[in-house]
């Protein structure tokens, strides 16, 4: 989310096991190792004697690995949980478009999420690298609203994914553009899917009412109280109904 190559945790400040532990994820998060062969390894070190490698006391499901282990994986993450709902697509398969679920970070509880674990609040305030037009903007919606408010930029584009480049994945990303120093270049994905599946209008239309609806949340201040689609929460949305509905 920041440099490219960069590890996203500082290798030498942590513990020898927990070192250990996040450079094997971060072999399989490369795609370096399989699912399978990540939940081996740290099951042997946890074996051995490494705790801080222990997946938990019920073994990873052996009928969806990647899935049950991202899940052990994410859990005690300060990062919000994934939210799922049917966008439409085309299947290069059927040359048709079809309705598939898509994954999502929605930007209020990212932003959310920033402010809970920011050093200080005055980081996520930021306004330093804002260019004037962006900052008169940010002062003129500050003084019709009833608190300090957060400059927050939407980006999507298409880059290349495989070696030869023939590919692209069209990501959907936030950033504060405000932030200076190395919090200048965090980018935090929203969404992505190949540039195969874009059903052009119906796609991205499906996709910004998402982004749009969870916007207009941050920009009121409030935890929504149903889906975008005004429909009632889901099962997989259990941890959004205990959220107060005013931000803290």
């Amino acid at each position: 989310m920041l440099h490219k190559t960069k590890r996203p945790y500082e290798s030498l400040a942590l513990e020898p096991a927990q070192r250990f532990k996040r450079n094997v994820i971060d072999l399989y998060a490369g795609n370096v190792l399989s699912a399978s062969r990540t939940a081996e390894l740290l099951e042997d070190a946890a074996g051995a004697g490494i705790q801080a490698c222990s997946l938990g006391s019920r073994p990873v499901s052996k009928s969806n690995k990647s899935r049950s282990l991202r899940r052990k994986l994410s859990k005690g993450s300060a990062w919000p949980s994934l939210y799922e709902c049917p966008v439409r697509v085309w299947d290069t398969k059927t040359t048709q478009v079809v309705v598939r679920d898509m994954s999502f970070w929605l930007p209020h509880e990212v932003v959310a999420s920033l402010a809970k674990n920011a050093s200080s609040m005055e980081n996520i305030f930021d306004r330093t690298s804002l260019d004037p037009q962006s900052l008169q903007h940010l002062l003129h919606c500050q003084e019709q609203a009833p608190a300090r408010l957060v400059a927050v930029g939407l980006w999507g584009d298409a880059a290349p994914c495989n070696w030869d480049r023939i590919e692209s994945l069209q990501v959907f990303s936030l950033n504060l553009p405000g932030l200076s120093g190395e919090g200048r270049n965090l980018r935090v994905p929203i969404t992505a899917l190949s540039k195969k599946s874009v059903a052009t209008a119906d796609t991205y239309d499906d996709i910004l009412a998402v982004v749009a609806w969870s916007l207009q949340c941050l920009a009121l201040g409030k935890y929504p109280q149903c889906r975008h689609d005004e429909t009632d929460w889901q099962p997989a949305d259990a941890q959004r109904l205990g959220h107060q509905q005013v931000y803290g």
